[in-house]
């Protein structure tokens, strides 16, 4: 049976063994199910889906799709337990964001607005630019960043440079004896890796939603 397992293990950054033991299934148990080899019970179903946090149909499906309003396929999640109403978040052009020092400069540069779920009073969402992130994010991607919460390994997060009005956004992963080392990953092969220490960001914050507009 085809599923989305391993494609969305791998965006997230993590090797079976650590899905092993975020999830508490046996690796051979993941891999077959991976492999297509073999079925899951409801009960390993639900834990996947829970250390993952994606739906357990996403999971199930033969490839991933956006769903509505673009959202991409539960990869980018709410941190916060979603409020009844949307607030409005907003939106910053990537050449202003290049300028700006931190979340209340970015958010006194307002292009436009856009509906999100999340809690952080600071939210504020970035339009896209570039290639770097594709086949699954592409320019003019609206994506909803959060200042207020500390970004995790297999994150999606844009980061600012300290020395520069550089702005990169990436897949972030934090490495290291002593866990200063930060390696930003780019879905799309023909980019680089940027490896640099924590002290050369100005900002570092992750990514908790995405809007895509077919039709503006």
């Amino acid at each position: 049976m085809k599923n989305s397992l391993k494609k969305i293990r791998k965006l997230k950054g993590w090797t079976l063994k650590e899905l092993s033991e975020r999830s508490g299934i046996p690796l051979s148990t993941i891999g077959n199910f991976e492999t297509g080899r073999t079925r899951v019970s409801s009960k390993v179903l639900k834990k996947l889906s829970t250390s993952l946090r994606v739906s357990e149909n996403q999971i199930l499906s033969e490839s991933l799709e956006f769903q509505r309003e673009g959202d991409y396929a539960g990869l980018l999640y709410e941190r916060e337990r979603p409020t009844s109403q949307a607030i409005e978040v907003p939106v910053v052009s990537w050449a202003r964001a290049g300028s700006a020092t931190d979340y209340e400069d970015l958010c006194s540069q307002i292009d436009e607005s856009i509906p999100s779920n999340c809690r952080d009073e600071n939210a504020f969402a970035l339009i896209i630019e570039g290639d770097s992130m594709e086949p699954y994010f592409f320019e003019g991607d609206r994506v909803v960043f959060l200042p207020n919460s500390e970004p995790r390994n297999g994150d999606f997060v844009v980061a600012r440079f300290a020395e520069d009005h550089g702005v990169v956004f990436k897949k972030f992963k934090r490495t290291g004896i002593d866990g200063n080392t930060i390696v930003l990953e780019s879905l799309n092969p023909d980019y680089k890796d940027i490896v640099r220490h924590i002290s050369d960001f100005r900002f570092i914050y992750p990514a908790v939603s995405q809007i895509r507009f077919l039709r503006k």
